[in-house]
């Protein structure tokens, strides 16, 4: 689509994948300063939706000249909050997998549609004038690939700077936070909506958001049928199965084998999810060294 990504550390990416900042810059150069209401930061509570439901940690949504991402005043993306603040903590506490991100186009200009498809579909689109899409990697997922954090972050960056818009064009888009179960399911954690309109050329975009709390079957459809991967959402069973909160979980791990033994299991737990999904990027740094397995696949 339009959209823009992140790199791990949340830093905007711009459609071709190198940084808009020095446009940015640039045009601070030779202009004066440009005033905008920037609409105040969404945060929103992420909590696990399963029996013996927890708190997970927060969505910060923030909002930057030409959508939404990280600049000096603030980022968007998820933080998470249970056991040492790590995303493969809160992926075990929550008996899942890991997160991504799943973004619907659900709103586009006229001038697009020949390009990407009627809406709503999946940000990136599989296709883009009747040929693959070089931004979709076969998957629904936003981050997927390269732009995934191990799961030794402590932050699941959101970056999306839509280019291309005419002067009054606005583009829109539902953004869900997402985590993973084994067997292609997934599970929607909470999510935004959120627009992007063109205000006047040199001028900063006017954006705007807000929290959505419903998921639809029309947009599970959209992700069982992305490509040949045949994603399933996960439904509880209202039953319940007794699993402690993640809070208690973790409480339990550390005053039963105490402080060594947790951060053992941690990190068993961690690298655990790790080879599940891949492993993390060969070099790549995380808090129990460096990463030497490639990455092959997101989920088994």
């Amino acid at each position: 689509m339009l959209a823009g990504r992140a790199d791990v550390n949340g830093n905007a990416l711009g459609r071709s994948g190198s940084a808009v900042g020095a446009v940015v810059c640039a045009m601070a150069m030779f202009a004066a300063p440009l005033a905008r209401a920037d609409p105040p930061d969404l945060t929103i509570p992420v909590t696990n939706p399963g029996p013996g439901v927890g708190l997970l940690g927060k969505i910060v949504v923030h909002a930057i000249n030409t959508g939404l991402g990280k600049n000096a005043t603030g980022s968007t993306g998820f933080t998470p909050s249970v056991g040492d603040g790590t995303l493969g903590a809160a992926a075990l506490g929550s008996g899942e997998t890991g997160f991504d991100w799943l973004q619907i186009v659900t709103g586009q200009p006229a001038a697009e549609d020949p390009d990407f498809g009627p809406t709503p579909h999946v940000d990136p689109s599989l296709t883009r004038n009747g040929r693959p899409n070089p931004l979709s990697n076969g998957q629904p997922w936003y981050l997927h690939g390269r732009f995934l954090p191990p799961l030794t972050a402590t932050f699941l960056p959101f970056s999306d700077l839509p280019r291309g818009l005419a002067v009054g064009d606005t583009i829109s888009f539902d953004t869900y936070l997402v985590s993973f179960f084994p067997d292609n399911q997934y599970d929607v954690l909470a999510g935004f909506s959120w627009s992007d309109t063109e205000t006047a050329r040199g001028q900063p975009n006017t954006i705007a958001f807000h929290e959505i709390t419903d998921f639809s079957p029309a947009y599970q459809q959209l992700v069982h049928s992305y490509g040949t991967t045949g994603w399933t959402y996960h439904v509880f069973d209202s039953g319940g199965s007794g699993m402690p909160e993640p809070e208690a979980w973790w409480l339990m791990i550390t005053g039963i084998a105490g402080v060594g033994a947790w951060t053992r299991r941690v990190r068993a737990g961690i690298e655990a999810l790790e080879a599940r999904r891949g492993g993390p990027q060969p070099g790549a740094q995380t808090a129990f060294g460096t990463a030497q397995s490639p990455q092959i696949s997101r989920l088994s």
